[in-house]
């Protein structure tokens, strides 16, 4: 009855069920979790991802499927030993199928429990379809609340859509141009960023110059 529910409430192109486009669907998936003011948010992860294009797997990652792949077993979202569409992949090509793929660029092995209207089975490739990959996205916007605990800005969305892992090790500069493309413009880098950013990258030739020094010792030291 609850799976009965949740798809009536839906609207069908949002289910894969009726064609519609990825600038489309992200509006309509921002309308069907509440937050409507989401959807121009949406519409720039889409541009960055794929242009608004419907498109399956993202070979740039497709190296990444099989850890994808791991995790999302590991958190229970993915059921191997009951659905066969979640069966481990047995090569490259498989392991490809659980990598970002869609308009959204979402990871398909952790997006997919995101869509309980589909079923517990559902295969990855339904996410090739602007519809459930919006709805998917939209639901993902909004889990940052819950990970972050607090109230979300759209910086934060877009540290959660990048990881806070490789969030930190971004420059003040490069964080700012990357809420840009999600966000839109943003206020200028204080003088403070601007002068870590700066001290960071000193730093960083010095470490290069360093490692450049060091290997130059070893090869001379080996020649003699």
């Amino acid at each position: 009855m609850r799976h009965l529910i949740l798809v009536l409430a839906l609207d069908p192109r949002l289910l894969g069920e009726e064609d519609v486009t990825p600038r489309e669907a992200a509006y309509l998936a921002a309308e069907a979790v509440g937050r409507p003011e989401l959807g121009e948010e949406l519409e720039r992860v889409c541009m960055r991802e794929s242009r608004c294009k419907p498109i399956g797997i993202h070979d740039l990652d497709g190296w990444a499927g099989r850890r994808f792949y791991a995790r999302a077993v590991a958190e229970g979202w993915l059921q191997p030993e009951t659905c066969e569409e979640h069966a481990p992949p047995a090569d490259r090509a498989e392991a490809m199928r659980w990598t970002t793929r869609g308009a959204f660029g979402g990871a398909a092995a952790y997006m997919l429990h995101r869509l309980p209207e589909l079923g517990e089975c559902v295969a990855p490739e339904v996410l090739d379809h602007p519809g459930p990959a919006a709805l998917a996205a939209a639901r993902f916007a909004l889990s940052c609340d819950t990970y972050f605990r607090q109230v979300c800005t759209c910086q934060d969305r877009t540290r959660l859509w990048m990881g806070p892992g490789r969030w930190k090790r971004l420059s003040f500069y490069e964080r700012r141009r990357r809420t840009e493309r999600q966000c839109g413009p943003q206020p200028p880098l204080t003088f403070l960023e601007q002068a870590s950013d700066a001290t960071w990258a000193a730093w960083d030739r010095l470490y290069v110059a360093w490692q450049s020094f060091v290997l130059k010792l070893e090869e001379r030291t080996e020649a003699a």
